[in-house]
């Protein structure tokens, strides 16, 4: 990878610590075919790069922590990497990139379409969410440093859909 920054310098994207960036060495078919997936799922190429360079890299640091082999991570790497594209199609609203997030009844009622979120630091469910709002509204929650739910939601059922989350805690006690 070369670390060059490419004409776009400046952009908004940039900004966010991204840069334009040219790779030497992909193979022309694979570009192609996660070219087409991004076209399929409404993402960027990019978006799916980053998100198969973070999984590899939890992996990685997994095996090594673990002192397997990381070849023995890799059916889990493409399993949890086949659940994260579904995610990322066109009929889901896509939240990410956030700081910080307080997601009320309202905000969940005024969306039509489910919710993924990802790659917000800390993700707060406010206690006037009902569950059953938040289980037909948020179809993932992915890359989040602390998710904070209410104290009455089913702390399992929560987790079946989250991905890459350091912390899940109730509002009153950590899980």
């Amino acid at each position: 990878m070369s670390g060059d920054r490419g004409e776009g310098e400046g952009r908004e994207g940039e900004r966010k610590g991204k840069i334009v960036i040219a790779v030497r060495g992909v193979d022309e078919d694979l570009y192609r075919r996660v070219s087409a997936l991004a076209k399929e799922t409404g993402r960027t190429i990019g978006e799916l790069v980053n998100e198969s360079m973070k999984l590899l890299l939890g992996a990685a640091n997994t095996a090594l922590e673990k002192g397997k082999e990381l070849t023995g991570t890799t059916v889990v790497l493409a399993r949890t990497f086949g659940e994260g594209l579904k995610e990322g199609f066109k009929d889901a609203l896509v939240i990410s990139d956030v700081e910080e997030l307080n997601l009320s009844k309202k905000d969940l009622e005024e969306v039509s379409k489910p919710v993924v979120l990802k790659n917000v630091k800390k993700l707060i469910i406010e206690d006037d969410v009902p569950y059953e709002l938040f289980k037909s509204k948020v179809l993932s929650i992915t890359f989040c440093d602390e998710v904070v739910i209410p104290s009455n939601y089913p702390k399992l059922e929560v987790l079946s859909v989250c991905r890459m989350v350091k912390k899940l805690m109730f509002k009153d006690r950590k899980v």
